[in-house]
């Protein structure tokens, strides 16, 4: 409905209930009565009959006046069935108009039936009649007053009811719900909720009651910071611990302020209880991960430091005139091995995230299960003999082959052998034996160590967890071992689980991997990994990085193997040189001035000389999107930082 219409049929509606209705003996009356009326300009509508009377009754009206000779029976009774309908607020005025007084039969009916009449000798005078007329439509208006009175009141109660409803769910909702005090602070409501929590009635709450709820060594504080706060006028923002009838100590955070007059003045208190016990759970796990963050940053800063002592001396050595061969070639061996210790060590880090991100992706292919047993004990072998460990290997007969990554299972048996070898004091005793049980491989590592307690049995397996903080016992490592086997272990479709009798009693491990194998699995994947091979030497190979000693170090051992070199160091230059020499392998660090590795790639792709060319890319990221990146630019091959020489040479192609 538009406004216009509503506007309408409100002043409509209006008009209906402010009119009289007349029923006249004859149509003179009708005349003659619409003219009086006018004349006092009196709303009205003259009926013809008792059945329009009675349809222009059930529209609305202010008042009837009525007439005895109209009154036959039936139309006395039709109207009088109308009347008697009324809503309970409602009750019509009528004024009837008589001749033959009390005594007629129709006047004594509409006596008997109606309670609102008003009575009038034929023949009136106009004047009264007007008059009676004009008090009943005021009666009636009154009673329209009334009505809507009773609506409004019928409204806001209502209301009240709903808000009501409403200010309790919402107080229940918050936690241990809401509390109200009078003026000088003592409790007078308690929500239901917080009563269930503590075990007390409304009662017993009431006053200071509730003190009795809370940790006896906060309650005398509590209450004189109450009533600092209720002298002061001031809102209420405290925490403390309430004792709950499952025997815990909940913390809950009390918040309240003071409810004022048209003056000023405090009436009341009133406030909520929230359960912080999350927030608290969640602030101590925040503070455990900032300590466990510190202590790595530390370990890092420490473990990149042990190999970098040997690299410096042995660097420093190296190029003093004073050593003999041999003695060079000694440094040159303790630089090789601190510098393959540090790439362990970064690429320990960039697995356990690749895992965690979910892009680790597995090599699988058959293998027997002796050779990665061999690959993992020739890793951890220099530090179990370094600490004169007895180290047993158990096997079971005709061991079988097993479809897995090898370097990624190997990676696992030399962590948990390692660990082994770190946790156990010198001459302690290492086990690792193989069992088969129906559907599954399971892989023991057993020591004779330093053992778990029930605590870190839970948190072994966690990132930056270190069984062991204590520096005679440290071994270095950046308590990443256990994650990454863990996470390895998983992506082999396994489990690992680790036990231990408990600190000073040794540790076991257990690995259950899903065992193996139709060899259709094989040739599945035996598309998988490229083949490998020494290369020829090749005419041209341009070197480029903004890394001067990186540039020189491989440029030097490239030429030592027989490769013409080109030194660059941009990717401008190397774009440059490649263009007037036409270099059969390009390898490209990513991340050098001017133009970078993609960009450099990119061009030298769109020359006809590079189809024959191989690009090898060279950094530091080696993550999945990094790889599909360089593919993308044109690159052959992505090798991450430090490189193996060998590796990189056994990418060039033949002659």
């Amino acid at each position: 409905m538009q406004p216009a219409e509503r506007v309408s049929s409100e002043a409509e509606l209006h008009n209906l209930h402010s009119r009289v209705l007349v029923l006249a003996p004859t149509q003179r009356d009708a005349v003659v009565t619409r003219a009086l009326f006018d004349q006092a300009e009196v709303p009205a509508d003259i009926c013809a009959d008792a059945s329009a009377l009675y349809r222009e009754l059930e529209r609305g009206a202010g008042a009837l006046l009525l007439t005895e000779e109209a009154l036959a029976t039936s139309a006395l009774e039709r109207v009088l069935a109308a009347l008697r309908n009324q809503p309970a607020w409602s009750d019509v005025p009528v004024v009837m108009l008589m001749r033959g007084g009390l005594q007629s039969v129709a006047t004594g009916r509409v006596l008997q039936a109606l309670s609102n009449v008003t009575l009038l000798e034929r023949p009136a005078p106009m004047r009264s009649v007007v008059s009676a007329v004009k008090a009943a439509l005021r009666a009636r208006q009154r009673q329209y007053e009334i009505r809507d009175n009773l609506a409004e009141i019928e409204r806001t109660q209502t209301a009240l009811r709903t808000s009501d409803r409403l200010y309790r769910a919402i107080g229940e909702s918050i936690d241990y719900g809401v509390w109200m005090c009078d003026a000088d602070g003592r409790a007078v409501y308690m929500s239901p909720s917080f009563l269930r929590l503590v075990g007390k009635s409304q009662e017993q709450c009431r006053n200071f009651g509730w003190l009795t709820a809370l940790d006896p060594d906060e309650a005398q504080a509590t209450l004189t910071a109450w009533r600092e706060c209720v002298a002061g006028g001031r809102h209420w923002n405290r925490e403390y611990r309430l004792r709950a009838t499952d025997g815990q100590w909940h913390p809950v955070l009390a918040r309240g302020v003071p409810v004022r007059d048209d003056a000023g003045a405090i009436v009341l208190w009133a406030g909520i209880h929230l359960d912080i016990s999350d927030l608290k759970g969640k602030e101590a796990a925040l503070r455990e991960a900032d300590r466990r963050k510190d202590d790595f940053l530390a370990t890092l800063a420490h473990e990149l430091r042990n190999p970098l002592a040997p690299i410096r001396l042995a660097a420093r050595a190296f190029v003093s005139e004073q050593i003999d061969s041999e003695e060079r070639r000694t440094s040159a061996a303790i630089i090789e091995r601190q510098v393959r210790t540090m790439a362990a060590l970064l690429d320990d880090l960039l697995d356990v995230s690749r895992i965690t991100r979910g892009r680790l992706e597995l090599k699988r292919m058959r293998v027997k299960l002796t050779s990665v047993i061999d690959a993992a004990v020739e890793t951890a072998r220099p530090l179990i003999e370094a600490r004169r460990h007895a180290f047993s290997i158990a096997l079971p007969e005709n061991p079988p082959d097993i479809d897995v990554d090898p370097l990624r299972l190997s990676q696992v048996l030399a962590n948990l052998l390692t660990n082994a070898a770190k946790y156990t004091d010198p001459g302690g005793v290492i086990e690792l034996r193989v069992e088969r049980r129906e559907a599954q491989m399971v892989i023991f590592v057993r020591d004779s160590g330093i053992g778990l307690s029930p605590d870190a049995l839970t948190r072994v397996f966690e990132m930056f967890s270190q069984v062991d903080a204590v520096i005679d016992r440290s071994q270095g490592g950046l308590g990443i071992g256990l994650a990454l086997v863990k996470g390895l272990v998983e992506l082999h479709g396994g489990r690992v689980h680790a036990h231990s009798d408990g600190l000073g009693r040794g540790a076991e491990f257990c690995v259950y991997l899903p065992q193996i194998v139709a060899a259709e699995a094989e040739a599945a994947r035996s598309g998988d990994s490229e083949p490998r091979h020494v290369s020829e030497p090749v005419q041209t190979v341009l070197v480029a990085d903004d890394n001067r000693d990186a540039v020189e170090t491989l440029a030097t051992l490239l030429r030592l193997a027989g490769h013409h070199v080109i030194e660059a160091h941009s990717g401008t230059e190397a774009l440059e040189q490649s263009r007037k020499l036409h270099p059969r392998v390009m390898v490209l660090d990513i991340g050098m001035p001017g133009l970078n590795g993609y960009d450099v790639a990119s061009q030298v792709r769109r020359e006809p000389w590079s189809h024959e060319a191989t690009l090898i890319a060279v950094t530091g990221w080696g993550r999945l999107d990094d790889r599909q990146r360089a593919l993308t630019a044109g690159f052959d091959y992505h090798l991450t930082k430090p490189i193996d020489p060998d590796s990189l040479i056994a990418l060039f192609p033949r002659e």
